[in-house]
């Protein structure tokens, strides 16, 4: 049957009369009882009702896809469960237990101890005695292990006598107070500006001189949140992979910044860049990427995560602090590395480490800026304090003079030309050891590392990495036990590359032993640890981390 458009309305028009009367029979008594503007106002805290509904869904699926449900779940059970007495008793037991366990450790080195300023004094002599002891106690320590990481500097290098002579000369300068000490200044300023030139900076390239890499990555976390406050946004979030440095997390500790991580490739090292892309929000402050990342060696996708950044103006920070001497040579090198300095738009900041690869004394770093614009909402100034103007370009007020001395020193000492040429030894080495481990089929290398330091998986089943590392250590070797995945890390440098064919050598008979020898692999300390930790409540092993600080402080 054929309907012309007037029979459709007509119909319609039935139905609806058919429908109105009952309808309006139902909510006439309503209508009458109350006035329009009471409904109105019902009316009203219905809709708010259903949106605050709504947006708490939101909430929580936003929450739940962030963190899971289990984890939020257990550590908030675990808060309830353990304010009970007798269970708050029990954890208490057993963190006094562990506390002093590691009290007993310490104390094995520590035979002597000052607690209380001397009376009287020590003379020159006996405190030189004292002094000259420790040192040989630690000099025979750190000749027992050979560590593949956190000593970068060669004693016998004639660089480090001439930083060591000369920067004590520096002992006393505080380089806050620049009409004091015009030279620490000086120095701080060309330090900047040396740097920059490795990362390919412009005339308005900046930057502020930090105690080291912590300093120097949580500076620019506090400069785009405070950047991102100026633009109206409360809830500031930055965005970082797995791999990136635990100091980013303690950034968003210290300054109320929501840190959004994303997952990483266990095969490749590299952060998943859709999942990076997808978790762009109007919140985000800023993003930060690693060349390379502590946990493996790897950098990550640096370019194409700078496109992101740049299309969605989003400042982007650059981690080159373990790799900062290494970076700026790698291109020239040979290695094909992706773009990472100034050189892209999108890079906002970066921070370098002098007192690793630049072999400059512990305690100097620099965080560069791409102008001074974002540099100054790192800085902190106040007029209104009764003791004057307070100003400081970083977190700390007073600094030590000497280690800012002691990286120029190292700077104008090796040049580009020095520095690339240890960075090519150290490229040259880790090239030989990556053949060496791509011998060894029971273990596997994580990415593609290029910039000194690697990791290495168990590639064979029912071989514990962490047993190779126990056995490693037995050896004398101290290496780095990383997780997710379950790895060993490997930091080469010009201190330790020198050892290069033992540590090979080592390795080769420290895994043959565990892939032949099933016994060896069924529990060790790093398993044991990493297993626990994942099966507890997260504030418990935070707990746990915090009574081994303890018992370092104490005496």
């Amino acid at each position: 049957m054929n309907l012309n458009v007037t029979e459709i309305l007509n119909y319609a028009l039935t139905q609806y009369k058919a429908y109105k009367t009952p309808v309006k029979q139902l909510i006439t008594p309503y209508i009458n009882q109350y006035d329009i503007i009471d409904l109105a106002l019902v009316w009203a805290g219905v809709v708010i009702l259903m949106v605050i509904i709504f947006n708490l869904f939101i909430s929580c699926i936003k929450f739940v896809s962030k963190n899971g449900i289990i984890a939020p779940l257990k550590s908030y059970c675990f808060k309830k469960i353990r304010k009970i007495p007798f269970v708050k008793k029990k954890i208490q037991s057993e963190l006094d237990k562990t506390l002093k366990t590691l009290e007993e450790e310490v104390n094995k080195l520590r035979p002597e101890k000052i607690t209380k300023i001397p009376r009287e004094g020590m003379r020159s002599k006996k405190i030189i005695e004292k002094i000259e002891k420790w040192n040989q106690r630690d000099a025979e320590f750190r000749n027992n292990k050979h560590a593949t990481g956190c000593m970068y500097a060669r004693e016998d290098d004639e660089a480090i006598e001439i930083i060591k002579e000369y920067s004590k000369l520096y002992l006393y300068a505080n380089p806050m107070h620049f009409e004091i000490f015009p030279s620490a200044v000086q120095m701080e300023a060309e330090i900047i500006a040396m740097t920059a030139s490795l990362y390919n900076g412009t005339k308005e390239t900046c930057g502020i001189v930090t105690t080291g890499g912590t300093e120097s990555i949580l500076l620019p976390c506090l400069a785009y949140r405070n950047l991102a406050r100026e633009r109206g946004i409360e809830r500031p979030e930055m965005i970082i992979p797995e791999t990136a440095h635990a100091a980013f997390n303690k950034a968003a500790s210290y300054f109320d910044i929501v840190p959004v991580i994303i997952p990483c490739d266990h095969d490749t090292g590299k952060v998943y860049i859709k999942k990076l892309k997808a978790a762009i929000n109007k919140n985000t402050c800023m993003i930060a990427v690693s060349f390379p990342n502590y946990p493996n060696g790897n950098y990550d996708d640096i370019e194409a995560v700078a496109e992101i950044c740049e299309k969605k103006n989003i400042p982007l920070h650059v981690d080159c602090c373990l790799g900062g001497f290494l970076a700026p040579f790698a291109e020239d090198y040979g290695h094909k590395v992706p773009k990472f300095d100034f050189r892209l738009k999108a890079v906002t900041s970066i921070s370098c480490d002098h007192h690793k690869y630049g072999l400059a004394p512990k305690g100097v770093s620099v965080v560069m800026f791409k102008n001074s614009f974002y540099r100054s909402f790192a800085m902190f100034a106040i007029t209104t304090w009764p003791g004057g103007i307070y100003a400081t370009p970083g977190m700390c007020g007073s600094r030590a003079g000497v280690a800012s001395a002691g990286a120029w020193i190292a700077m104008v000492y090796f040049g580009w030309k020095g520095y690339r040429e240890r960075a090519e030894a150290i490229f040259k080495a880790q090239e030989k050891f990556i053949k060496a481990l791509q011998q060894i089929p029971e273990v596997k290398i994580i990415g593609d590392p290029k910039l000194g330091t690697l990791s290495i998986k168990s590639n064979k089943k029912g071989m514990n990495i962490y047993s190779v590392h126990d056995l490693m250590l037995k050896k004398g070797w101290h290496l780095n036990a990383t997780h997710r995945p379950a790895a060993i890390q490997f930091l080469l440098n010009y201190c330790n590359i020198q050892f290069l064919d033992n540590l090979i050598k080592d390795l080769r008979e420290c895994i043959n032993k565990c892939a032949n020898d099933p016994t060896l692999n069924s529990d060790n300390k790093w398993s044991s640890l990493y297993a626990s930790a994942a099966k507890l409540p997260t504030t418990l092993v935070e707990e746990g981390s915090k009574v081994a600080l303890e018992s370092f402080l104490k005496v």
